[in-house]
């Protein structure tokens, strides 16, 4: 199943269900359902882009040397965003919308932008 109790249920549900109780869907049910997936896949990829944007803001204040908190608690805090950031390119990616996430080079610069400041609160 795609759906239950009315939102998109990602991943895939599977259930069982009689054949006698299978239905070809309504062009209107249809519409509904395009709707409905188009906004959810629009939701996640805007996540995607939100979590870039706030890595990129991060990293900026933690080379400015701004904010709150030790260079190892923003190394951290970057490094959890990075892997949570992967986690969503990838079911992007299942969800055949690889296109819609960040940039392959958007995201190596995240990456090396991270190690530079990791490397720098290391020995820093």
């Amino acid at each position: 199943m795609l759906q239950q109790d009315g939102s998109v249920a990602w991943p895939q549900v599977e259930c069982s269900v009689p054949v006698c109780a299978v239905q070809p869907a309504s062009a209107a049910r249809l519409q509904c359902w395009h709707k409905q997936w188009d906004a959810w896949t629009k939701g996640h990829t805007e996540a995607v882009g939100a979590l870039a944007d706030k890595m990129e803001a991060l990293l900026k204040e933690a080379q400015q040397g701004k904010g709150e908190g030790n260079s190892k608690e923003k190394v951290s805090e970057l490094t959890e965003c990075y892997g949570e950031l992967e986690e969503k390119q990838r079911e992007l990616q299942e969800l055949e919308l690889g296109e819609a996430g960040v940039g392959e080079e958007r995201l190596a610069n995240l990456q090396r932008g991270i190690q530079r400041f990791a490397a720098l609160a290391r020995f820093g």
